[in-house]
């Protein structure tokens, strides 16, 4: 028996677990937490105030490390507010490790001060929740269940998990003894997936016209080399959300511009065989709305977990294996097919879609589409875009991202914490990033701002079109009477005001030629942290939706 407390030996489970980003939040009830974790040698911990931010940083630093990022916070609210980003980590498959300080458990139902019922309050949107009482020497039967579940938010289905903690207030040393507990362990080996095909499963992706779909996934230049193969099969089409990271020829990008065609002549386009890939449903709605509405295929979902998800209704097997092994078996054992115009037909019409659309986006008034277009075409080889959800991704979707790492919160699509997500990846990515944001979701999170985490690598870009756009376009509110009071209403934000607050370096643009002129500035301004405000006026998403119109009109 030696003399440690438990904390001490948890920050050391987290680190040989693999962990070595930690945030933690401002509080009492947690400080033991914090103290042991800002103890150790090799653990990287900053002090975020704001939970909901530091919960989305915490999410863009994973995603950049594809480690998972420790949270710490104290009892109380202050786990509600990492819901938001625990939600969308769980909905896409990204390991992190909630730690929650909790009172001690005879205080609990006494109507006592920041004392809520924690344990299994976010167990919808967790992989698993653990309670540990270290009010008292931890076991190892304690240590073990702890690092069990760590180990859990890493194996094939990664996901974020909780461990509630009840702690002494205080930061006196305790002075019990804590059990031996060996800590000196390799990060827990996942074996990858030796999903084998049979002749049988393989004859049926090879006779019949096949659609794979990709949703969003992290970089993987494997993956990419993988995708570009089964992409040149004469039978399979590949059509890839742009937050797939596989921005490669051969793969369509911009569905959403060829549906039209596509919807109106099924003996050519319709697919007997549909295969799902990544975590999440496409960005285009009419997409998915049309995958739901033909017969005549079968869907196959590649997942990491046995339970159905029958996105489009026609849901026939769920295949348990990781993306890139499944490809293995289609790139490299595909059988000889029959069906030699499937890819070519749906290529020819990709082809003459990126012409007509080169031209039209050439062509287009001022408006947000224009100045996405400009941007993407100026954007250095190094940078990492992130991009906020609502208009900005689907204009993205339409311009294209060449080449560079893109990543969007689109797990549960939620318009929060996009800046956080961002500035999170920034502070640990060895090359700059860029964040191209609507101004609602700007507002939305501009409290990131002010963490702390600035730095000369991160550059933002703001689209100040005066709120919510897509809810000028969208269907579903484009003709309520009331949209612009009650969605679209947003304050008058001095950006320039916020940029001198936070030390940033602005830069604005109010037509196409100054935006040309100010974006070479931007970029090569590396000193501090950038912010440029681009102003467009409202409504000119109908100048978005005109040219996806007008290129299924010329197919």
């Amino acid at each position: 028996m030696k003399f440690e407390e438990s904390t001490d030996i948890i920050a050391k489970i987290l680190y040989g677990s693999g962990v070595r980003h930690v945030i933690a939040s401002s509080g009492s009830r947690s400080l033991r937490m914090v103290r042991s974790a800002s103890g150790h040698p090799q653990l990287n911990v900053r002090m975020i105030v704001d939970e909901r931010v530091a919960a989305f940083s915490a999410l863009g630093i994973s995603d950049c490390t594809a480690q998972p990022t420790a949270l710490i916070c104290t009892s109380g609210t202050a786990m509600l507010n990492y819901a938001p980003a625990i939600a969308e980590a769980y909905y896409r498959g990204v390991p992190m490790i909630i730690i929650t300080a909790d009172r001690p458990v005879d205080i609990i139902d006494l109507n006592d001060g920041q004392t809520i019922h924690q344990f299994h309050a976010l167990d919808n949107i967790v992989k698993m929740s653990i309670d540990i009482d270290a009010t008292r020497p931890c076991s190892k039967n304690d240590f073990d269940k702890i690092s069990d579940i760590i180990s859990f938010a890493l194996s094939p289905r990664k996901g974020p998990i909780h461990i509630n903690l009840h702690l002494e207030e205080g930061n006196e040393a305790m002075d019990y003894q804590c059990a031996d507990y060996e800590t000196e362990f390799s990060r827990l080996h996942i074996p990858h997936s030796t999903l084998c095909m049979s002749s049988f499963q393989k004859s049926e992706i090879a006779l019949k016209k096949t659609l794979i779909f990709l949703g969003q996934m992290p970089f993987d230049s494997e993956m990419i080399q993988l995708v570009e193969h089964v992409a040149g099969l004469p039978n399979i089409v590949v059509v890839a959300d742009i937050v797939s990271n596989c921005n490669i020829p051969n793969v369509i990008t911009d569905i959403e511009s060829l549906i039209d065609h596509i919807k109106a002549h099924p003996d050519v386009f319709n697919p007997e065989l549909v295969i799902t890939l990544g975590k999440t449903s496409p960005i285009s709605r009419r997409f998915k709305e049309w995958l739901r509405s033909i017969d005549g295929y079968v869907h196959w979902r590649v997942n990491d977990k046995p339970e159905p998800e029958n996105t489009y209704f026609h849901l026939k097997r769920t295949i348990i294996a990781d993306e890139k092994t499944f490809l293995k078996q289609i790139a490299y054992n595909a059988d000889k097919t029959n069906v030699d115009t499937f890819n070519r037909v749906w290529m020819v019409l990709n082809r003459k879609a990126d012409v007509i659309k080169s031209n039209l986006l050439a062509e287009a008034p001022w408006s947000d589409i224009a100045a996405i277009n400009v941007i993407i075409k100026q954007i250095p080889d190094s940078y990492t875009i992130q991009c906020s959800n609502g208009m900005s991704i689907r204009y993205l979707s339409l311009t294209g991202a060449n080449r560079h790492r893109l990543y969007c919160n689109r797990g549960v699509n939620g318009i929060d914490g996009s800046t956080s997500t961002a500035i999170g990846y920034s502070s640990v990515s060895d090359t700059p990033t860029l964040l191209i944001s609507g101004d609602m979701s700007a507002l939305y999170d501009i409290s990131a701002l002010y963490s702390g985490q600035l730095s000369p690598k991160f550059k933002m870009i703001v689209i100040a079109n005066e709120g919510g756009e897509i809810f000028r376009l969208t269907k579903a509110t484009r003709n309520y009477e009331k949209r612009e009071e009650m969605l679209c209403n947003i304050p008058d934000i001095k950006w320039k005001d916020v940029a001198k607050s936070v030390n940033m370096d602005y830069f604005e643009a109010q037509n196409k030629k100054e935006l040309e002129s100010v974006l070479g500035a931007f970029f090569i301004k590396n000193d501090r942290s950038t912010l440029l405000i681009i102003k467009t006026s409202i409504g000119n998403s109908k100048i978005y939706g005109n040219i996806i119109k007008e290129i299924n009109n010329r197919l």
